[in-house]
This record gives C-alpha cells, structure tokens and sequence, in this order.
C-alpha cells in the first residue's frame, strides 16, 4: 500500500497504526521528502465485498441457499 503526503505529494511510511473497529484502522505516517517531514494520520476502512468469501460456505452455506428437508 503507498500512501502520499497531502503537503508535498511525495511517500509517505507508515510507522504504526491503531485498529479502531474491525473495519476501521488508523494509520500514523511521515513523509519520507526530507524537506519536508510532514507526519499525519490518515484512515483505513472497509468498503464493500467484491466476491463473497470462501469461508462463508464454511460457516453453514451461502445466503439464500435452502438448507436439507426434513
């Protein structure tokens, strides 16, 4: 993942990150332009699913599906 400096566009490093929900993290960074040295914190969350994952037939099927009759 690169991350950019709002104030100089250059790279920026991430030098820790603090998970706030399971689909929310914080990330500390500093820029890596040494005239400029800017360090921020920018935020990583979760979006949407693209493709379902293969872990939820795992966990009793996939959403919608009939389950065996009785």
């Amino acid at each position: 993942m690169r991350v950019k400096c709002s104030k100089c566009g250059g790279k920026a490093a991430i030098t820790s990150r603090k998970e706030i929900t399971s689909q929310v993290t914080e990330l500390y960074c500093m820029c890596r332009n040494p005239a400029c040295c800017h360090s921020f914190v920018a935020t990583l969350n979760f979006s949407r699913t693209l493709g379902p994952s293969a872990l939820d037939a795992a966990v009793g099927g996939h959403r919608g599906q009939a389950g065996p009759q009785v």
